[in-house]
């Protein structure tokens, strides 16, 4: 009460798969993906990574785009030249 942000009508969604050590299952995040989109997200803020590619991660990231969601992925924090040695899924 009595405190103002600069968006007003903003509602936040907090979905969590990762453990208390970091770890967590490709599953799960795309599980966590395609809840969200069902759920209505309009943006899909991912501060994760890890792993090698993945074509069943790159179809959840596909199927949250087409139903208008903007899905925005971490470039890791190893300070690695992502050019170089792509991190995923950013």
């Amino acid at each position: 009460i009595g405190v103002a942000g600069v968006a007003w009508n903003v509602r936040i969604m907090g979905l969590k798969f990762l453990e208390a050590t970091g770890g967590g299952t490709l599953e799960n995040a795309i599980r966590s993906i395609d809840y969200a989109t069902t759920m209505g997200a309009k943006i899909l803020s991912n501060s994760w990574g890890g792993g090698g590619e993945s074509a069943l991660l790159k179809e959840a990231i596909q199927r949250s785009h087409a139903a208008g969601t903007l899905f925005v992925a971490a470039a890791g924090n190893e300070s690695n030249n992502n050019d170089a040695n792509p991190t995923y899924p950013a």
